[in-house]
């Protein structure tokens, strides 16, 4: 495991690093974005050290939208009869 700590470790400092002196003449909303995707980078980096069985990004998908399709399905349903 901490193997696994010091090369992700290494990698998001060596990712900062090139695209540290990058990131500061982008606009902010080009930063947000690469702030996400750094965060969902995170995410999975800690799922992979951690070997636990946390959410997938299709498993949150589901729980947040299941209920909206549910409703546009039932919607469709009750207009098609």
């Amino acid at each position: 495991m901490l193997e696994k700590i010091f090369v992700l470790f290494v990698m998001f400092a060596l990712i900062f690093a090139y695209d540290g002196p990058r990131l500061k003449q982008k606009q902010a909303r080009e930063k947000l974005a690469y702030g996400a995707l750094m965060l969902i980078a995170l995410y999975f980096s800690v799922d992979y050290v951690s070997n636990l069985d946390m959410p997938r990004l299709h498993m949150v998908v589901v729980y947040l939208l299941s209920d909206t399709a549910e409703q546009i399905t039932s919607y469709l349903k009750a207009g098609t009869s």
